[in-house]
């Protein structure tokens, strides 16, 4: 019931913001700068971005029921990933020099690489055996460098949509979209992870299982990656800031 009620109150909510900006109030989802052009698209591309969650679950199921490691031996196969991630950022002040707004994309597009490439490695390895150490790390490592791209990219280019005034609200918003993305990455990604795996605990059928949800992780990412190219092409069109804008902050 609590579900079904969702889009009731998200059209209470909306009508109640929407009714307090034009009555010179300060709403906490500001119609206006919702309204920026390609603002939605890029909250789509927030929630296809962070699909990558559900990876976490998945290789974890693999890495301790295929190939049967104990939890510290499988947390440990994820520090390439922690270590890409961490340097990623680090990087980004100096390939936006020669990548521009376009790095979120080719981060993106590493994202997809780096799991479209560990679909292919543990289907060519024997079932039940461990695959290459060397190219399981460089992939995760290629992963998560680039999820630590991206994702720093990706929120100026959606929070460059709107007016700096507006800024922080939509910095909000972003971040409420990539936690819900993380949320149904899981509930659905990981719904087809269980579906193809059935009621079988093989450790090839965990292993097809795992191949084809990390295949649609990859391919939420190449959509996202190619909907930000898209997103960059469009010129931003700041939205203009309502004249009591600043008015109503300073007598809040």
């Amino acid at each position: 019931m609590l579900f079904l009620a969702v889009p009731l109150l998200a059209f209470v909510l909306w009508r109640y913001e929407v009714h307090l900006s034009q009555n010179g109030g300060s709403p906490l989802l500001d119609p206006v700068a919702l309204r920026a052009p390609g603002l939605g698209q890029g909250l789509i591309i927030a929630l296809l971005f962070y699909t990558l969650a559900s990876f976490f679950l998945l290789f974890s199921v693999y890495l301790q029921n295929a190939l049967h490691l104990d939890s510290l031996k499988s947390g440990l196969i994820f520090l390439p990933f922690g270590a890409g991630f961490l340097i990623g950022p680090l990087l980004t002040p100096y390939l936006r020099r020669y990548a521009g707004d376009y790095l979120s994309p080719i981060g993106m597009g590493c994202e997809t690489l780096g799991l479209t490439g560990m679909v292919w490695l543990v289907s060519e390895t024997a079932t039940g055996a461990f695959p290459s150490i060397v190219l399981l790390s460089g992939l995760l490592f290629l992963t998560g460098l680039g999820q630590g791209l991206a994702m720093p990219m990706l929120m100026r280019m959606i929070t460059g949509r709107v007016a700096p005034e507006f800024s922080g609200m939509i910095s909000g918003v972003t971040s409420c979209a990539l936690q819900i993305s993380a949320a149904l990455s899981v509930a659905v990604i990981g719904g087809i992870f269980y579906s193809t795996l059935g009621d079988s605990h093989a450790e090839a059928d965990i292993t097809h299982a795992f191949g084809i949800s990390t295949l649609a992780i990859a391919l939420c990412l190449a959509l996202g990656a190619a909907l930000s190219v898209r997103l960059i092409r469009k010129p931003a069109t700041r939205v203009s800031v309502p004249k009591n804008f600043m008015s109503n902050k300073v007598h809040k």
